[in-house]
C-alpha cells in the first residue's frame, strides 16, 4: 500500500480530506482516530497491529532463550546485541510510496535496502547443520512450554485482516477507478508493456523482472537500485500525485478503516491490549539475558 504526498497537503490532511468519526455507525470512534497524514498514509487501524520493533523483539527474546538451549547440547552461538528502533510516526507497518523515498530506494522495500542490525541478521541466517536445526526446533518448544509468550495468529493477523478488507474496497471506489485511469494516461508515455489497471499492480512483472525486485540480499551485502528504476519509480510517484490517485484511495481507504474500527472496536482495543501486554513480557526477558551492547 504506497502513498504520494499532495503538494496542498504538505503534513497532514486536514484541510483534504473529511475524517469519517464513525457517525454512520452505533460506536462514534472520534477519539480513537489518529491524525491523518497522507505521507505516511496513516490509518485508524495501525494502532491495532504488531509493529516492526515489537516483532523484532519477539524473535530476539525466542533467539536468546533458544540459544541458551542449544549451547547446552554444544551448538554455541553468540547472539548479538540488537537495537530497536520506537518510531511513532514510522511504526514499520507498511512501506509508502514518496517521492523522497523513491528518489533513494526505487521500487525496493526500504526495509529491504536498509541494513539493520546486521549482525543479528548474521547470526538469524548462519548456516547450521542437520543436528543443529533439529535442536532448534526443541529448544524452541521448550522455551515455549516454559513459559515464552509470543503473538498468536489471531492478534497478529486481526486488525491487519481488516484493514486489507479495506484496502481491496478503496480500489473498487468509483473515485479511485477515475483517477487511476488518468494515472494510466499520465504513465502512458514510458511505454510500460505490462502497465497494470491501477498503482498498486506497481511494479508489473516486466519490471519486477527488469529491476530484480524479488531478490532478497544476504547478510551484509546489499542490493544496487539502478537509475533508470529510480528515474521510473519518480515519473510514477508524480504520476500519482498529479492524477489524484493517492489522494482519492487514501480517503477511500481511510472511510473503510473507520467503519471496521467502529464495528469492531471492543475486539481492537482487547488486541492492543494484549499485543501491549506480549511486548512488555518480551522486553523483560531481553533485558534479563541480552548481552551488553
Amino acid at each position: 500500500m504506497t502513498a504520494v504526498l499532495a503538494a496542498s497537503c504538505m503534513v497532514t490532511l486536514a484541510g483534504c480530506v473529511q475524517a469519517d468519526t464513525g457517525e454512520n455507525s452505533n460506536t462514534d470512534v472520534s477519539a480513537y482516530l489518529p491524525e491523518q497524514n497522507l505521507t505516511l498514509w496513516t490509518m485508524p487501524l495501525d494502532q491495532y497491529m504488531v509493529t516492526k520493533a515489537q516483532s523484532q523483539r519477539e524473535s530476539y527474546a525466542t533467539a536468546l532463550l533458544t540459544q541458551e538451549c542449544l549451547d547446552e547440547q554444544g551448538f554455541v552461538n553468540q547472539v548479538p546485541s540488537m537495537s530497536f528502533v520506537d518510531d511513532p510516526d514510522d511504526l514499520g507497518i507498511r512501506d509508502v510510496f514518496t517521492p523522497e523515498i523513491v528518489s533513494e530506494f526505487g521500487y525496493h522495500s526500504p526495509g529491504v535496502m536498509r541494513e539493520e542490525n546486521a549482525d543479528w541478521q548474521a547470526y538469524a541466517s548462519r548456516p547450521m547443520s542437520d543436528g543443529e536445526a533439529v535442536a532448534v526446533d526443541g529448544c524452541v518448544r521448550d522455551v515455549l512450554d516454559a513459559g515464552l509468550v509470543r503473538y498468536e495468529n489471531q492478534v497478529l493477523n486481526f486488525a491487519t485482516g481488516l484493514a486489507q478488507s479495506a484496502f481491496s474496497g478503496s480500489l473498487q471506489a468509483p473515485e479511485v477507478k477515475e483517477t487511476a485511469t488518468a494515472w494510466r494516461e499520465c504513465m502512458a508515455p514510458r511505454g510500460v508493456e505490462d502497465l497494470p489497471e491501477d498503482p498498486s499492480g506497481m511494479p508489473s512483472e516486466s519490471l519486477s523482472s527488469r529491476f530484480g525486485l524479488a531478490a532478497t540480499p544476504d547478510a551484509g551485502q546489499t542490493l544496487t537500485v539502478t537509475q533508470e528504476e529510480i528515474d521510473l519509480a519518480s515519473f510514477d510517484a508524480k504520476c500519482r500525485q498529479s492524477s489524484g490517485y493517492e489522494q482519492a484511495r487514501y480517503r477511500a481507504e481511510w472511510s473503510r478503516q473507520v467503519t471496521l474500527l467502529a464495528e469492531n472496536l471492543t475486539a481492537l482495543e482487547d488486541a492492543k491490549s494484549q499485543i501491549a501486554d506480549i511486548d512488555r513480557s518480551l522486553s523483560e526477558v531481553i533485558a534479563s539475558h541480552a548481552p551488553a551492547a
